[in-house]
This record gives structure tokens, C-alpha cells and sequence, in this order.
């Protein structure tokens, strides 16, 4: 394991720790930090971030193939016969 991935393992690890990574009203996870454990730079920001896509990407699948299915749905209700294609 690289560097990189022991920093990357190692934050991850505080923020499960800490609670810092906590769902949403909308189902997605966010960063939620306290303010009280000092700072974080640019490149444990991206960490983060990474790591919030990592784990929301099953919840934006399902929200892309329910909105996929609702624009099949609504195209045939609003035009049953297909006069607008």
C-alpha cells in the first residue's frame, strides 16, 4: 500500500470515527464535520470528496434508473398512440 492510500485509509477511518460523514434528507451522504478537530487540506479535501462519490454512487444509480423509467412512463401516458415521436 502506497502512501497516498494510507492517508486515504487513515481519513476515511477518523471520519467513520467521528461521525463526520452523515446522511442527508435527500438520501445522499455529506461531510459533516464538527469544527473542533483542526484543519484539513486541499488534498484531504479531495479525499473527501472521493470518497462521498464513492458512496453515493449506488444512490445516484437509482435515482438516474427511477428518473429513466418515469421520462418511458410519462412520454407514453402524454402520448399514448405515439402522434408526437
Amino acid at each position: 500500500m502506497n502512501q497516498i492510500e494510507i492517508e486515504k485509509q487513515s481519513l476515511i477511518s477518523k471520519l467513520k470515527q467521528y461521525n463526520d460523514i452523515v446522511m442527508a434528507d435527500d438520501g445522499f451522504y455529506c461531510y459533516w464535520p464538527d469544527g473542533t478537530k483542526g484543519f484539513l487540506t486541499s488534498n484531504n479535501l479531495r479525499i473527501i470528496a472521493d470518497y462521498l462519490d464513492e458512496i453515493n454512487a449506488s444512490w445516484q444509480k437509482n435515482i438516474d434508473d427511477y428518473f429513466s423509467k418515469q421520462e418511458t412512463i410519462d412520454r407514453i401516458r402524454l402520448d399514448p398512440l405515439g402522434f408526437n415521436e
